[in-house]
């Protein structure tokens, strides 16, 4: 329907709250915010997981699938593989807790 596609064009490439940085794939290290490419926020992998680069924020993404929640100083990565029959996941960023259902559950 012309509703969904006018809501996913209308679409941040991320979203700043609080001390966090929501973003779909993350960030590149060393690029201040304002300067990160789209591509970069939807498709980076190994550069920036593999980073301990500090943003002055928790960077919250997926789009890397983990066998478990990854959580680190400077990221939160919610990707473990609900698209590989693993589970989904999902977080209060604010208190810490997770919420996960199993491949059977879903």
């Amino acid at each position: 329907p012309s509703e969904h596609l006018i809501f996913f064009k209308n679409l941040k490439s991320h979203f700043i709250y609080g001390d966090f940085i929501f973003v779909h794939a993350g960030l590149r290290p060393g690029v201040p915010i304002e300067q990160q490419s789209e591509r970069d926020m939807l498709w980076i992998r190994g550069e920036f997981i593999n980073s301990d680069y500090d943003w002055g924020k928790t960077v919250v993404f997926g789009h890397s699938p983990q066998p478990e929640v990854l959580i680190r100083d400077n990221m939160l990565g919610l990707d473990t593989g609900a698209i590989y029959n693993n589970c989904l996941t999902c977080c209060n960023v604010f208190t810490g807790d997770l919420w996960q259902a199993s491949a059977a559950e879903l």
